[in-house]
């Protein structure tokens, strides 16, 4: 989960889009992954072109460990919101939204997003998507560790 200031919050009260995200963020990280869904929704209410918020939202309905939580068609609008928001020029929005099309059963789009993204990913970081990649070229939806 990406822990950056809220950018693109053109709508709204700004600290309370920022409050609702990192809300999100922390229960994430403990594994609510409900209650993380609502704190992101409830800040893309209020600031629909937050990219960081799309993103958040995007990895957990895409890569949850958890199956009840997963809705790709929903991840894939959101992925495709961030990407659009930051000219597909995120390195990390980019790998989810190849995680995305992987749970929408899309490994073509899905595979040349993930190349895309390991094209952009700092040296240190190229290792989590070749780890991707290599699941995507066996046909199979990522889940985030």
């Amino acid at each position: 989960i990406e822990n950056q200031p809220v950018i693109f919050a053109e709508v709204g009260d700004q600290s309370e889009v920022g409050a609702l995200y990192h809300t999100g963020n922390e229960h994430y990280e403990a594994e609510r992954y409900h209650e993380a869904i609502r704190c992101y929704e409830a800040a893309l209410k209020l600031a629909p072109n937050n990219a960081i918020a799309c993103n958040n939202l995007a990895l957990i309905l895409a890569t949850c460990p958890e199956s009840c939580y997963r809705h790709g068609t929903r991840a894939r609008e959101l992925s495709i919101r961030a990407c659009n928001l930051t000219n597909n020029d995120d390195w990390k929005f980019l790998s989810i939204r190849a995680a995305a099309e992987a749970e929408c059963g899309d490994f073509i789009t899905a595979i040349e997003y993930a190349k895309l993204a390991e094209s952009k990913a700092p040296f240190e970081r190229r290792i989590d998507i070749e780890r991707m990649l290599e699941q995507l070229q066996s046909k199979k939806p990522y889940r985030w560790p």
